[in-house]
């Protein structure tokens, strides 16, 4: 689990950044709509990353999500489940993983729904196996 303190900053005039655990945006402006970035520094060991692949999984988000991983932009994840293969942009030591999500209108139209990266974000460590298949 990627657990600790994210920072969430919300894409609008004025917004100054809050560091606290994952949750809705709406703990902070109830009826913000538009997008917000969550960021967290994630210490990887070296033994977990060799001959393995990493999956990170966002758990639960609102609605849409980009991530960037060192710097590394990947696909956009648009539909659950909100996971995505960040072996190639991974390193032994700390790993700045940003997550930007925007949500709908609803928040703004006064019809606040959760907004955000609700988690709980995890990565996967799976390990490389290759198999010869025979027909019997």
């Amino acid at each position: 689990a990627v657990t600790g303190e994210w920072t969430l900053t919300l894409e609008r005039d004025g917004a100054t950044p809050v560091t606290g655990p994952l949750g809705s945006w709406t703990d902070q402006d109830r009826l913000f709509s538009g997008s917000g970035t969550y960021t967290v520094t994630v210490p990887v060991e070296r033994s977990l990353l060799d001959g393995r692949r990493v999956l990170l999984d966002l758990g639960d988000v609102r609605e849409v999500a980009a991530v960037t991983v060192n710097g590394t932009a990947l696909e956009p994840l648009l539909w659950a489940p909100f996971v995505i293969d960040v072996t190639a942009s991974l390193v032994a030591g700390d790993n700045r993983l940003e997550v930007r999500v925007a949500n709908t209108l609803s928040n703004e139209r006064n019809k606040p729904l959760p907004s955000g990266l609700l988690g709980p974000v995890t990565l996967r460590f799976r390990r490389r196996v290759t198999t010869d298949l025979t027909r019997v």
